[in-house]
């Protein structure tokens, strides 16, 4: 048995559309979330992913998770032991790429 209960629509309850102002990008070169350039400035030397939690504050490790994850991915950080993922020994560098990142925020930093 399904019961169904109509009510009548408000004014309040109608969606209006949000009328948004158009934003023209600004050609920058690589915007960095403050989170992702505080894990780069602080990796200068390998750390564990509790130490990077630390280090930001950070308590909830899915959050986490996911930001390392995309670190990772975008080959900005790499694992110390690749081939052991859930090692208790296991660290994150920066990669090439990730020292190139640091060497460009240290310079913005210095502006």
């Amino acid at each position: 048995m399904r019961v169904v209960i109509w009510r009548p629509v408000k004014n309040d309850d109608v969606a209006t559309p949000k009328v948004t102002p158009k934003v023209t990008p600004k050609v920058i070169p690589e915007t960095v979330p403050k989170v992702t350039s505080r894990i780069v400035l602080f990796c200068s030397i390998p750390r564990t992913s509790r130490e990077i939690m630390n280090h930001l504050g950070l308590k909830d490790k899915m959050h986490f998770h996911h930001v390392l994850t995309s670190l990772l991915t975008s080959e900005i950080l790499e694992l110390t032991q690749p081939d052991s993922r859930r090692s208790p020994t296991q660290k994150y560098r920066l990669t090439a790429k990730g020292e190139e990142l640091k060497k460009q925020l240290e310079h913005d930093g210095q502006k």
